[in-house]
């Protein structure tokens, strides 16, 4: 379900218009269905961070995509995915809200709260430690970071190749 939302997202709000229809129906199908709630959800919080790059505002999309997520973490409670992405998620909408004049700290607090809350399920989870330790979730010093990390956490090399292979750092 998630690839679905991906192409949606690189293919305009029609699309993202015909999506979000198969979510609901799938949903209706399946209401606890988690693996359905993250793809809706994901398609939300891509479809926010489109508008985030072309200056539109992303608000309406990422609080959607967080309701549902929500809801599939709520069937999943240890689910980890779900977490880093709307830990990014609000990483992206406090650059929005700082660039618009309002205060970022509570949407950086509540993405630092979902990287905390992904590492309390899983402590090896590469990809949340990495972005708790870059200023400001810098990809450029999460990159760096990446190629230290194995000696500083041992117990995190099997997530490292998991990451390392997905290209999440290739920079």
């Amino acid at each position: 379900t998630t690839r679905i939302a991906l192409l949606h997202i690189h293919t305009g709000p029609a699309c993202v218009a015909v999506a979000t229809k198969a979510y609901g129906r799938a949903l209706e199908r399946s209401p606890k269905d988690a693996s359905i709630l993250r793809g809706l959800a994901t398609l939300h919080v891509n479809w926010g961070a489109w508008r985030l790059k072309r200056g539109e505002d992303p608000t309406e999309q990422f609080r959607a995509g967080e309701e549902e997520m929500g809801k599939a973490l709520a069937l999943e409670p240890e689910e980890t995915d779900g977490r880093l992405s709307l830990a990014m998620m609000r990483m992206n909408w406090s650059l929005w809200v700082d660039q618009h004049g309002g205060d970022p700290g509570p949407h950086y607090a509540a993405a630092v709260a979902h990287l905390d809350a992904a590492l309390a399920r899983n402590p090896a989870l590469a990809e949340a430690r990495l972005w708790l330790d870059s200023p400001g979730g810098d990809p450029a010093h999460a990159a760096a970071l990446f190629r230290s990390f194995p000696a500083a956490y041992p117990a995190a090399a099997p997530e490292m190749r998991r990451v390392a292979v997905g290209g999440a750092f290739d920079a």
